[in-house]
């Protein structure tokens, strides 16, 4: 089994954000896969679709790119 983890930066709607979505609902499918999203910030509109695919999602919840809290 091989395990992919998408990263993205947040859950808004855009291009590369699309694309990420369609290949994991392709991916999703395969047996020898196993799929997941993680979001640096789960905040935007996508996220449901996302939570849709039944895949795990995961976020960090930075609230910025210099945010190193040792908490998180």
């Amino acid at each position: 089994m091989i395990r992919v983890l998408h990263i993205l930066g947040s859950a808004h709607f855009g291009g590369i954000g699309r694309l990420v979505h369609d290949l994991v609902h392709v991916q999703k499918d395969n047996h020898d896969l196993q799929v997941g999203v993680l979001f640096c910030n789960a905040g935007g509109e996508f996220l449901d679709q996302f939570m849709q695919l039944g895949i795990p999602v995961f976020s960090l919840n930075l609230n910025s790119g210099y945010d190193l809290s040792p908490l998180k």
